[in-house]
């Protein structure tokens, strides 16, 4: 008898165990069996599949903001809490960012409405330049920021290196300045490097073109202008290719060329230009403007472009290199207009006055600053002040 009840205990037991090898019981994490499985496949859906950064999982697009302001990583925890990214820990171990709470308050809204966050403002370049010094604070990055950081990250992994050159523009652009957008801005630069100048292609913004039997890097870019309605400039090509002499172009060879015009933005308040391909914020520069707010805003168009150029001032003409003549090595001056007359972008033989209210109106470049733009801007070039 005993060893019957114990037989049927013993069925008993063992179906009871593989109930729970099978099923996963009630388990002690969780209440939904396994523990992480469905979190799991959530994170693991291809990025392939997503239309826009708010279907990434974990994306800062479309997620309420928190108040929070975190340097690397997540300082959330507890059910539900973010586990820290890539980017968070790396940021965390490099000192790259500061804990605790900044000192801007409110976080960045969604980017839906048109603001990608713009941090705590901790450092204004008034009176210097963007790039911290030694001894300057460490960036604190809002979790809004440090999100959207992460995205760019997976939009790269995931091929769509476009989408993370657009927003980090779009960030960097509507950031005040100080340590975190140097570290924005930093992470774009990293990335222009990477795919605008080098043989590597995005997946939007440029295109191949292959170089046939008497073609010129001049005439190429007038065919461009005038087939496709694209700016493009000699210099750029050569930069974007890595061509020290245009002239040895060889038939076969295959240029990455730019299929968007380019444009500069001036932005007064942060003695910025900016100079874009398309939407990507490619480079900036700190620039000189006009003493008592005379630089003059609105759209402008490049007309003019010299090397060396004399200046006239009150009547008199300079020639270059007279101790008089202040524009520098280099002159893109805008088309004139009935109420502004001989306005530019130059170089300057004031170096100390870039990144303050000096000139006469014009917007003043250090000269290796301007001699580079130079190479980058054709004629037609829109320039925006604002």
């Amino acid at each position: 008898m005993r060893s019957a009840i114990l037989s049927v205990a013993g069925v008993i037991l063992a179906l009871w165990l593989g109930y729970e090898v099978i099923f996963g019981g009630s388990g002690s994490e969780g209440d939904g069996g396994a523990p992480g499985r469905v979190a799991a496949e959530v994170r693991e859906i291809p990025l392939t599949q997503l239309e826009s950064p708010s279907k990434v999982p974990g994306s800062s697009v479309g997620n309420e903001p928190s108040e929070s302001m975190v340097g690397g990583a997540a300082a959330a925890s507890g059910p539900g809490a973010r586990p820290p990214t890539g980017l968070e820990t790396r940021a965390t171990s490099s000192g790259l960012a500061a804990s605790g709470r900044g000192t801007g308050g409110a976080p960045a809204n969604d980017m839906a409405s048109g603001d990608l966050g713009s941090g705590a403002p901790e450092r204004s370049r008034e009176n210097g330049t963007d790039p911290a010094s030694p001894g300057s604070p460490e960036p604190v990055l809002s979790e809004r920021q440090v999100l959207i950081l992460a995205d760019c990250e997976k939009f790269v992994g995931a091929g769509r290196v476009s989408d993370a050159l657009l927003v980090l523009s779009r960030l960097a652009r509507q950031t005040v300045p100080g340590p975190a957008r140097c570290h924005i801005r930093a992470r774009l630069d990293a990335y222009v490097a990477e795919f605008v100048f080098s043989s590597r292609m995005p997946d939007a913004g440029f295109r191949r073109v292959v170089v046939e039997r008497g073609d010129t890097l001049d005439g190429l870019c007038k065919s461009w202008k005038s087939e496709d309605d694209v700016l493009v400039a000699p210099g750029l090509v050569c930069r974007i290719n890595g061509i020290a002499d245009p002239r040895r172009l060889r038939a076969g060879d295959a240029l990455k060329v730019p299929t968007t015009s380019p444009r500069i933005e001036v932005d007064k308040a942060t003695h910025r230009l900016v100079f874009y391909l398309g939407d990507i914020a490619v480079k900036e520069y700190l620039v000189g403007l006009g003493k008592d707010g005379s630089t003059p805003e609105g759209s402008f168009v490049v007309k003019t472009k010299q090397i060396d150029p004399a200046w006239t001032w009150k009547g008199t003409t300079y020639p270059a290199g007279h101790s008089s003549n202040i524009l520098g090595s280099r002159w893109m001056g805008f088309e004139n207009r009935d109420d502004l007359f001989g306005y530019g972008i130059h170089g300057t033989t004031q170096p100390e006055s870039v990144g303050t209210d000096a000139s006469n109106g014009c917007v003043r470049m250090l000269k290796q600053d301007v001699e580079e733009l130079f190479e980058w801007v054709p004629r037609g070039t829109v320039v925006t002040v604002r």
